[in-house]
């Protein structure tokens, strides 16, 4: 019970027996249940959080990801750029390496770009702009994909 509801009940007592000492008595009575029961749900939630709240391991991993996300990020713009300037894309398979030339190369090129610049969006802060750009990105990667293998 805090101090002022101790401090009103002390004072209640002192006066004479009557109906409105009772019900104030049962409210202050109420009052100090309630404060009980909401202090016993901030602890539960305050287990449930520490319980739920990542390692130490966990929070190094989490520190990483936006740095390697970073890092991909770079190596597909520098491929897509690669493979649009030099108008030669070449991947590797179970079968060996392929290569594609022209203007099929540029476009899978540029959706290379497109989808390092989709990585390169991952660590920034959640914002309306951030899910729109990724969006229109992701559409673009579509079209330039479909426009490749149409090619």
């Amino acid at each position: 019970m805090s101090s002022h509801s101790h401090r009103a009940a002390q004072e209640l007592n002192a006066l004479p027996p009557s109906p409105k000492k009772s019900e104030a008595l049962a409210a202050l009575e109420d009052i100090r249940e309630s404060e009980q029961r909401t202090n016993a749900a901030v602890e539960r939630l305050e287990l449930t959080l520490a319980a739920l709240s990542p390692s130490p391991r966990e929070q190094g991993v989490f520190r990483l990801l936006p740095w390697l996300a970073g890092l991909l990020a770079i190596a597909a713009i520098a491929s897509g750029i690669d493979a649009i300037w030099t108008s030669e894309s070449c991947s590797r398979g179970r079968s060996g390496v392929s290569c594609v030339h022209g203007p099929k190369a540029q476009l899978q090129g540029a959706a290379t770009v497109a989808v390092g610049l989709i990585l390169a969006i991952i660590p920034m802060r959640s914002s309306v702009w951030k899910w729109t750009v990724a969006a229109l990105l992701a559409a673009l990667v579509y079209g330039l994909l479909i426009a490749s293998l149409l090619n």
